[in-house]
Order: C-alpha cells, then sequence, then structure tokens
C-alpha cells in the first residue's frame, strides 16, 4: 500500500457530508479516494450528469440568470418546478432572500475539525431566529436523506447561534415528493457526532486499521471501479 501523510491529511482534512456518508457507506473506497487519492475511482454515470445539469438550472432561476419561460423548458418536469415556486410563495419568501450553492464552514471545536456544508438552499432569518434548507434530488427519495440536512442543521447551528430552528426539506425535482422535517437546537444530534468521532478515529488508527478496514452490511457502491478489490468490503 502507498506511504501517506496521514497526520498531514487529518490535519488538512474538511469534512463534508458526502465525506462522511462514503466513510460509512464503504470505508474501502474512502480510503482510496481520500487518502491514497487513487485517480478515476469513481465513474459518473448518465443519472449524475442530468442531476448535475438539473441543479444548475435552479440555481440559475433562483439566480434570476434566465427567466421562467426557458427555465420550464429546460426542466426535467414543469409541474415540479411550479411545485418549488408554491413553496416559496407558500413560505412567504422571495428569491432575492434565498442563497443558492451556499458554502459554510464552521470549525467545530470539539473534534478539531473544519466542516464544509453546500446548500443548494439556504434562508437565514436571524430576525425571526430561523433559516431554511433544501436540498434538490433528481432521483427517488430514500429516507438517509434526512441524514444529509441534519449535518446541514447542525452546521448552521454551529455557525449562527442565533438560529434556533432549521426547516429543512428534500425537493424532487423530477419525482413528486417534498419531504420535511424540522430542526431545532434540542435536537439530539449524538448520533451524528458519534458518526463523525469514528471517522476522526480511522485517521488516528490508521497504521492498525489499514489493511482490515471495517465492513458495512449492504454496501451499495455502484459507482466504484475497484469491484475486485472491494468485495472483500462487501462479503
Amino acid at each position: 500500500m502507498t506511504n501517506v501523510n496521514i497526520e498531514k491529511l487529518r490535519d488538512d482534512l474538511c469534512l463534508s457530508y458526502s465525506r462522511l456518508s462514503l466513510f460509512f457507506r464503504c470505508p474501502y473506497l474512502y480510503n482510496e479516494k481520500y487518502i491514497l487519492k487513487t485517480k478515476n475511482i469513481e465513474k459518473p454515470s448518465p443519472a449524475m450528469h442530468v442531476g448535475i445539469n438539473e441543479h444548475r438550472l435552479y440555481e440559475a432561476f433562483i439566480k434570476r440568470n434566465i427567466s421562467y419561460e426557458k427555465a420550464k423548458k429546460q426542466a426535467l418536469s414543469k409541474k415540479r418546478l411550479n411545485a418549488f415556486i408554491r413553496w416559496v410563495k407558500d413560505e412567504e419568501l422571495t428569491f432575492t432572500m434565498m442563497k443558492s450553492e451556499k458554502h459554510f464552514k464552521v470549525t467545530l471545536e470539539d473534534f478539531d475539525v473544519e466542516t464544509l456544508a453546500i446548500l443548494d438552499v439556504c434562508v437565514l432569518l436571524e430576525d425571526k431566529a430561523l433559516a431554511y434548507v433544501m436540498d434538490f434530488k433528481s432521483g427517488n427519495f430514500h429516507a438517509d436523506h434526512f441524514d444529509q440536512l441534519e449535518f446541514y442543521s447542525y452546521v448552521i447551528f454551529k455557525k449562527y447561534p442565533v438560529i434556533e430552528t432549521v426547516k429543512s426539506y428534500v425537493f424532487g425535482m423530477r419525482d413528486p415528493y417534498n419531504r420535511e422535517k424540522v430542526f431545532t437546537r434540542e435536537y439530539d444530534f449524538a448520533d451524528l457526532e458519534t458518526k463523525i468521532r469514528k471517522l476522526l478515529a480511522f485517521y488516528e488508527k490508521y497504521d492498525s486499521c489499514k489493511d482490515n478496514l471495517p465492513r458495512q452490511e449492504n454496501i451499495s457502491c455502484w459507482s466504484c471501479l475497484l469491484d475486485c478489490k472491494h468485495s472483500k468490503v462487501r462479503n
């Protein structure tokens, strides 16, 4: 196995939800991608390209860089675009309030690690101690999408002490769903914090565990190109 400077990688670590979820989805793939930095380890699928283009369309529409007429012609679903517009009106928001592809960075002092959250839609109403977060999805809804919203809410609470409530949504850009989950400062983030500790422990104990990575059940690594090596993790 290639020699790595694990201490430097730990010092430079910027923790995102995608990193955290990949570690628990497939430790082997995480090691190849973020530790060994194996090139071209993941192959984007056609569905991923569709999702990226749809995200860009909604981002341009929110920023008013394209008109509604142009957006509805290009959108996967005109009905879903209209549903998004209705949601904005129902919540008494405006597009000028919204930040699209908003980047939040905050250091978690308890873990001595920096975090990064990139939000598809974010509205901060500090005078009301309220924030809105929305994540766009081009595929089917999965319960673990709420884990992503939990991570985003956690970061917002850490960065903005004045925020007391985060109203978060998973919005289907093609399929008809708009799932909501509300997080407050009283929410128990213990499971998320446990996951963060386990990931950081991986760096601290890397030399002793790199050849015997944790095995997870029901791993789905559809984008991994290392099927032959990675079978030992799935078994």
